[in-house]
């Protein structure tokens, strides 16, 4: 049998006249390679051409100088304190002032839209453990009877629309935020099946069929779920120049940095609620001291209405503290100073509480309450207006009627009218939860309320101070003066003192 061989010539490629056995090797000075190679003299011209580049025809180069040697030395004023070895002894031309602005106040935005999260997920996780808690006995001993059943499911109500004002009262601030809110509020305590108290209720009815790990197991992904749902794109409120846009000062027309808008935005929501908060205290107040023809309130009188009270009081603190964690160092640094004004210590005997204990003759009742009110506001707004750097010539005013709920119109019946203050008829509006409920109310559902919030002002460390045990020895006075020894820049308009 023949075996061909393959013809080792068959295929011999060239180039021109020459096989690629033979190494050709062509001048640097003439023909097209000539011109490839000077169009890309810039590239080769970065470095010193090798030796044996050279040998075969090709120019010698100079080194080209390194990239940014114009810059070479320069100091970064916008990178205080950095060195840049590599620029020894050159200063760089400052950036533009105005993109320095916005660059800064984009920073502001992630670092508070950062903290919103944080916000969201710490709501997610302190309703889980109150439901927990309310729920932690419902099939102890076996199945609940109805008035049980009701009183945790009333308790429930209460702990979600109690986080359910906190979350509305911070995603408010944001301009734009009315749609997120509503949808908000619909997850949590919406009259829909799918909203999270008629989940929750539905859930405690069949809540025998579950292990208590299983059940608990359950309660945190309902609860997650709701969370998550009414958030779902709050981020886009951070969007664009949503935020840049409206930082805006609506008299004089100048720019506002971030922390100075939140500010603005934070004390228009306390003037709302402690009017409205005003306007409820005078008509229950009137009813609670000064029944039967009394002119002067007795001790015992006084007493029970402080105690209708105190949940109000506590629920605007709240308020202006869930504001405040939005910008964790102003909350550090202020906190004291703006519970001492609602509250009382040494430092503020004319406080908003205080104020109230002297209220106890029906003539001056009425404007008692409107100084008491008035002075408040004013004297918290001008502890918020420092903190967030607003100017100190700055006048803040407090709206007199047509005062908003956080719960809007949809949810301000909530609760057997809890949101609107148990108003009936043609009566105005009321403060949440500050009234006489009808006798369809339940009253676990005020005690989860409550009890939320004051964990919650507990988590925020935004407290009544005259409430502790402790003998004050002194650890938490003196907020940090003197402490912070200026590393450097000191002004800084407080903007890195914020987050």
């Amino acid at each position: 049998m023949s075996k061909d061989r393959k013809n080792p010539q068959a295929f011999r490629p060239e180039l021109g006249t020459s096989s690629l056995e033979e190494r050709v090797v062509m001048a640097a000075g003439v023909g097209p390679f000539r011109n490839s190679f000077m169009a890309l003299r810039p590239v080769f011209e970065r470095q010193a051409v090798p030796t044996a580049f050279a040998r075969q025809g090709f120019p010698t180069l100079t080194p080209r100088a390194p990239a940014f040697s114009q810059f070479a030395g320069r100091n970064f004023p916008q990178f205080p304190g950095r060195n840049f070895p590599q620029f020894p002894g050159r200063n760089f031309p400052q950036l533009n002032p105005a993109f320095q602005e916005r660059a800064q106040f984009n920073n502001e935005s992630r670092l508070l839209q950062s903290n919103y999260s944080r916000q969201i997920r710490d709501l997610s996780n302190n309703l889980t453990q109150a439901v927990r808690q309310a729920t932690l006995d419902l099939y102890a001993t076996g199945a609940p009877d109805a008035a049980k059943l009701a009183d945790v499911n009333a308790r429930i109500g209460g702990i979600a629309n109690a986080a359910a004002f906190q979350l509305s009262s911070q995603l408010g601030l944001l301009p734009g935020s009315q749609q997120q809110v509503a949808r908000l509020q619909d997850a949590l305590i919406g009259g829909g099946s799918n909203s999270l108290v008629s989940r929750l209720q539905s859930l405690t009815q069949v809540g025998g069929r579950y292990s208590p790990n299983l059940f608990n197991s359950v309660i945190s992904r309902t609860v997650n779920g709701a969370v998550q749902g009414g958030t779902a794109g709050y981020t886009n409120l951070f969007r664009g120049n949503n935020l840049y846009n409206a930082s805006v000062d609506a008299t004089t027309g100048q720019r506002l940095t971030l922390p100075q808008y939140f500010g603005n935005q934070l004390i228009n929501q306390v003037g709302n609620t402690l009017g409205s908060f005003g306007q409820t205290f005078a008509n229950v107040g009137n009813t609670a001291l000064f029944s039967n023809g009394l002119t002067t309130a007795t001790p015992e009188a006084l007493q029970a209405f402080s105690a209708q009270y105190s949940p109000a009081v506590d629920l605007i603190a709240s308020q202006i503290g869930a504001g405040l964690s939005l910008f964790p160092n102003a909350m550090s640094v202020s906190s004291q100073e703006v519970l001492g004004r609602i509250y009382g210590n040494p430092a503020n005997p004319d406080s908003l509480v205080t104020t109230f204990g002297g209220l106890n003759n029906s003539a001056s009742f009425n404007d008692g309450v409107n100084s008491a009110i008035s002075n408040g506001f004013q004297n918290i707004s001008r502890s918020l207006g420092n903190t967030f750097g607003l100017p100190s010539t700055q006048n803040f005013s407090m709206p007199t009627g047509n005062f908003s709920n956080v719960f809007g119109t949809q949810n301000s019946g909530f609760g057997n009218g809890f949101n609107n203050g148990f108003a009936t008829g043609n009566s105005p509006s009321g403060f949440y939860g500050f009234g006489t409920p009808g006798v369809d109310f339940n009253t676990n559902f005020a005690s989860g309320f409550n009890t939320y919030v004051s964990s919650l002002n507990q988590n925020m460390r935004f407290t009544n101070p005259n409430l502790g045990t402790g003998t004050g020895t002194g650890t938490g006075t003196g907020t940090g003066t003197g402490t912070g020894t200026g590393t450097g820049t000191g002004t800084g308009t407080g903007m890195g003192g914020m987050f």
